[in-house]
């Protein structure tokens, strides 16, 4: 993987007029609509307000909880700091599904895109207006570590063949191409299965068990000696 910050291996390919990509973090959209009727995609939104819309939605909550996503003003103002070459001129702006603007001042890109969209991709009269755009480079800004719900828009914006960096909300930038396309992959996997939890279950049931049987032990030798 080509890191360009923090801890870089590489260097940052010539830019050019950058379009900045954002799409709010979504983990289980389609379970959510159905559930509470819209997404837990903003981060200062409506959430669940029942206990049973909570119950049914804990696991998009839990998977919230642990990616922490960083609103859109975050990331744009992260982007100046790692990224100053994507600002020497007015950058344009691709919003995919994004609800809450409130905090974002708009005045200061070149163009801005809104595309809302269930599916999480970009319709085909945005990608034309892309490609006519004759952009030098793509960064998708993700809200939180690994980009959970952008596998979609990616395989759209990969067609393109535009140079494309990743801005992530734990201040790390990188390429994006095939090389680092697969970790993610399996990263968003392992993620979205909990299987880091399911593996370690196992594990910390066993561990239980031994410090009970070890604690039962103590207090049997302690009850012989005071005999």
């Amino acid at each position: 993987m080509r890191i360009l910050a923090p801890h870089a291996n590489a260097t940052v390919p010539a830019l050019g007029r950058v379009l900045l990509v954002h799409r709010p973090a979504t983990y289980y959209p389609r379970w959510e609509r159905l559930v509470i009727g819209h997404e837990l995609a903003s981060v200062e939104g409506p959430g669940p307000r029942t206990w049973l819309s909570k119950a049914l939605t804990w696991p998009s909550r839990g998977l919230r909880y642990r990616a922490n996503p960083r609103p859109l003003h975050y990331l744009l103002d992260l982007s100046k700091q790692l990224l100053p070459e994507a600002w020497h001129v007015p950058p344009s702006l691709l919003l995919v599904s994004d609800p809450d603007m409130s905090n974002v001042e708009l005045a200061g890109f070149e163009h801005v895109w809104r595309c809302q969209s269930e599916t999480g991709g970009i319709d085909a009269a945005v990608q034309a207006g892309i490609r006519q755009a004759g952009f030098g480079a793509l960064v998708l800004l993700y809200a939180d570590a690994i980009g959970l719900s952008w596998t979609r828009l990616e395989q759209q914006l990969s067609g393109m063949g535009i140079t494309k960096l990743v801005i992530t909300g734990r201040r790390r930038m990188f390429v994006h191409d095939r090389e680092s396309a697969r970790p993610l992959g399996l990263r968003r996997l392992a993620q979205r299965l909990w299987l880091s939890e399911l593996l370690l279950a196992p594990a910390t049931a066993l561990l239980g068990f031994v410090l009970a049987l070890v604690d039962v032990l103590d207090r049997r030798a302690a009850t012989r000696v005071g005999e």
